[in-house]
């Protein structure tokens, strides 16, 4: 019996609520409901963006049914120009793909990719992209045998409050940035942007380099009313070592808990090894528990594993999600 693929629209809506009876994980969710809740935000939202399934060019939305029944036996969602937020190239991502159990399972799955890899070529976009939550193993098993590899790491870590009063901590002054800073900022971001970069991305790393100096270069250090930036000091010589960034106006999608993102941290490598990012991450973290942010979430890239394994060893952060990706 043959499976049929065609593009869906609003009119599927009911077809996708039962969908999402099946599914066990959700993209971008980061666990702190139970399955029913996060079923439910999900309906909520899809019902009052309904459009998006209308908009083809957009976010295609296609449905795989039985030829011989008309029975639906899965869904796959992409949205077509994401912007890679540190190359700023455009990437298309599958958003959504699910299929049902059965004896069908992997053909619709390998089908669905199928498609998904011809309009990434067509619309000439260099990489195709997927989120996953960190352990599923059937969905991390399919894509990598299909040719995709992690490219970003997300982690997350519940928000602490701290004292420094050990000789190694107290070696450091942590104070707020000003816009006097600057000159450093610009400086350590442009000798440590290339760190940022995810594997297979390099060839723009000089456009990336000018894309931060000039975000930094505007940008106000002091008052920035959704950034929190605080620079770190060597007490002994007052020299600064390092910056970290923090957006502290996110919201979980499904619980509305607020949330921070830490948008940019980096030391200067004279100061590699002595304790300073863990530092400038507890300071940040006592400023956001003033605010009750409960969680802080980042991104490391997948090549540079040193300061992931130093967030999961000395910081107690998670990986929650992986970004792969596949180059076209």
């Amino acid at each position: 019996m043959a499976i049929t693929y065609g593009l869906g629209s609003s009119k599927d809506l009911e077809l996708i609520s039962s969908f999402l009876e099946e599914k066990t994980t959700f993209p971008g969710y980061l666990g702190f409901e139970e399955p029913d809740v996060v079923r439910k935000v999900y309906r909520q939202i899809y019902r009052a963006r309904k459009a998006i399934f209308d908009d083809h060019k957009e976010t295609p939305l296609y449905i795989a049914r039985d030829g011989e029944k008309n029975e639906a036996l899965g869904y796959m969602l992409l949205a077509m120009g994401v912007e890679e937020s540190i190359t700023e190239e455009m990437d298309t991502q599958i958003f959504d793909i699910y299929a049902r159990q059965g004896e069908r399972h992997q053909e619709v799955l390998d089908k669905f990719l199928e498609i998904a890899q011809d309009v990434t070529r067509k619309a000439g976009v260099k990489h195709l992209i997927t989120e996953i939550k960190h352990g599923d193993e059937e969905m991390e098993g399919f894509f990598s045998r299909h040719g995709f590899q992690v490219e970003l790491n997300r982690i997350l870590k519940r928000v602490g409050t701290y004292t420094f009063d050990t000789p190694r901590q107290k070696k450091t002054l942590v104070r707020p940035a000003r816009n006097a800073d600057r000159m450093f900022i610009l400086l350590i971001s442009s000798q440590n942007s290339g760190f940022l970069i995810p594997s297979g991305r390099e060839t723009d790393s000089r456009n990336i380099r000018n894309s931060y100096y000039e975000l930094y270069s505007s940008m106000d250090l002091a008052d920035d009313p959704c950034m929190k930036i605080l620079l770190a000091e060597d007490v002994e010589t007052f020299r600064p070592c390092g910056y970290i960034m923090v957006q502290v106006d996110a919201l979980d999608l499904v619980s509305s808990r607020p949330l921070a993102y830490l948008y940019d941290l980096s030391v200067h490598k004279d100061y590699w090894g002595k304790y300073v990012g863990q530092r400038l991450v507890k300071e940040a973290e006592n400023y956001l528990a003033q605010y009750g942010v409960e969680y802080l979430i980042g991104d490391t890239a997948e090549n540079n594993r040193r300061p992931l394994m130093s967030a999961i060893k000395t910081l107690n952060f998670k990986i929650f999600n992986r970004r792969w990706v596949k180059k076209m």
